[in-house]
């Protein structure tokens, strides 16, 4: 009989843990088999180990409060389904009431963990049946999500194949001169058409000062597909619409993994620098110039689903606040256009450079005055005050053209282009921090498309005006060296998800 309890005692204790286990793996698990052909393994390992020390935390603390196995580990599981699934749960309750903010949400999650521990303490009086089959379920979709991720292992590399052919890359040779190209990315920063809809606001001085500097305008240009860097970006950096809002948002950012623009010019001959602000995008094959930042991988995207994004923000605070430093985001930043200015100065002096230089910026967090100098913390998120936004912009601004004048003063034959990937979406931003009332999307989305586009070729005119991205840059490839791209037609149809 006693050996007959111990295997009873050692079948439950085994439930508890794989139910248990079960939760913490599935997350990860499911991110890393749905993006199986973008990803590492062992890219999931922080996320499983991190959120193997809340469960354990977790368990601890309600074994304490109830002084039982069985109702810590129950209640633990509930906890541990909460908190790893923070920010989701957050995001869906601000749709339904617009003007939630954290703080409450955090008090609602403790009520709620109260009611969940006074329930199990008071009217579950048995839990392994419970945890058995909670574990049952998880371990389930684990398996499941295992064998519905072949198929889409197998579409993604014919795509890739498909996409080879239809690149041909190594047949595309340059003619004529190799001068050293600068592609400098802002993201969120507003077109011409954007800034003065939204703000009311004339760039046309900067304009002037491009102009005089034998820079190509476009003043209407749109990113037609989408209003997301996860999808314009990677469509750039392949010169084709390889990426758009039908797929997640992670599989987009993988196409940037060894992008057609670096092959293309690595494939002739040029060494590939990149700055790549805050490592928003793959930098494969490419000298990345700027200090390592917060490197994005499959565990990034689990972790900030859950309370550990809230643990580093916390943490991030402390720390600032124990340095004297208010915001270390401006730091970061600053050291970005900072290189971004002094761009020539990394160029090699054995063969021709591609630059790849991207600042999210003046995209939110807001870190700057008209002026460059810092601005109140309360003030990172707020679109609200549009002098917020204008100010950073208008910075910015000043610091392109500094960039501008650098590089032609230190490489005059330089090919130089600006962009940025959507302007500033200042409707959708006071849909989703402020709960205003969905906007026109067939009136908006195309203001919140319109980009900053222009080119410099050695002082020589091209037509580039109401081009996407996309063709601005093969337009380019054909003058400059000789290529024979045809022009792509843009997508057209899409709305913001906060529009009507």
């Amino acid at each position: 009989m006693q050996t007959e309890d111990k295997g009873v005692i050692r079948k439950r204790y085994i439930s508890w843990v794989v139910s248990m286990i079960a939760i913490v793996f599935y997350p990860s698990v499911f991110m890393y088999f749905q993006n199986m052909s973008e990803g590492h393994f062992v890219e999931i390992l922080p996320s499983v180990g991190k959120n193997l020390i809340l469960a354990a935390v977790l368990f601890v603390i309600f074994l304490v409060l109830l002084r039982n196995v069985g109702k810590a580990v129950l209640t633990g599981e509930i906890a541990l389904l909460i908190f790893m699934n923070f920010n989701t749960i957050l995001g869906a309750v601000k749709k339904l009431i617009p003007g939630m903010r954290k703080a409450y949400f955090f008090v609602i999650v403790a009520v709620v963990l109260f009611l969940v521990l006074w329930l199990v303490n008071r009217k579950i009086k048995e839990t392994e049946n419970l945890c058995t089959v909670i574990g049952i379920v998880f371990v389930v979709l684990i398996i499941f999500n295992i064998v519905t991720a072949i198929p889409q292992v197998v579409e993604n590399n014919t795509r890739a194949v498909v996409a080879e052919q239809e690149n041909d890359i190594t047949e595309k040779t340059f003619s004529g001169d190799k001068p050293n190209v600068y592609f400098y990315l802002f993201d969120e920063y507003a077109g011409f058409e954007n800034i003065e809809h939204y703000y009311d606001y004339d760039n046309s001085e900067f304009a002037d000062f491009l102009a005089d500097r034998g820079f190509n305008i476009s003043y209407g240009s749109h990113n037609t597909e989408s209003i997301w860097t996860s999808t314009i970006v990677p469509n750039i950096l392949n010169l084709s619409y390889v990426a758009s809002d039908e797929i997640y948002s992670i599989d987009n950012m993988a196409r940037s993994e060894n992008a057609y623009l670096y092959q293309l010019f690595a494939n002739n001959g040029y060494q590939i620098n990149m700055v790549n602000h805050l490592n928003t995008f793959s930098d494969t094959n490419c000298n990345v110039l700027n200090y390592k930042q917060k490197k994005e991988n499959l565990s990034t995207y689990v972790l900030d689903n859950g309370i550990w994004s809230e643990i580093d923000s916390f943490i991030s605070w402390a720390q600032q606040k124990l340095s004297g430093k208010s915001n270390d985001y401006y730091t970061n930043l600053s050291d970005v256009l900072t290189i971004m200015e002094n761009i020539t100065d990394y160029t090699s002096a054995d063969q021709p450079t591609f630059t790849f230089a991207y600042a999210e910026c003046p995209h939110e967090y807001f870190t700057f005055d008209e002026d460059g100098n810092r601005i109140a913390k309360e003030d990172e998120t707020n679109w609200k005050d549009k002098s917020v936004y204008l100010n950073q912009y208008k910075y910015i601004t000043k610091c392109i053209e500094k960039i501008v004048e650098n590089i032609q003063k230190n490489d005059p034959d330089a090919v130089i282009i600006l962009m940025s990937d959507h302007g500033a979406r200042y409707p959708h931003w006071q849909v989703d921090h402020y709960g205003a009332k969905a906007y026109d999307a067939s009136a908006e989305t195309i203001y919140m498309q319109n980009i900053l586009n222009c080119v410099y070729i050695g002082g020589e005119k091209l037509d580039i005006e109401g081009m996407t991205s996309i063709n601005t840059w093969r337009t380019v490839l054909n003058t400059c060296f000789g290529t024979d791209y045809e022009m792509l037609q843009a997508p057209e149809g899409f709305k913001a998800s906060t529009g009507y």
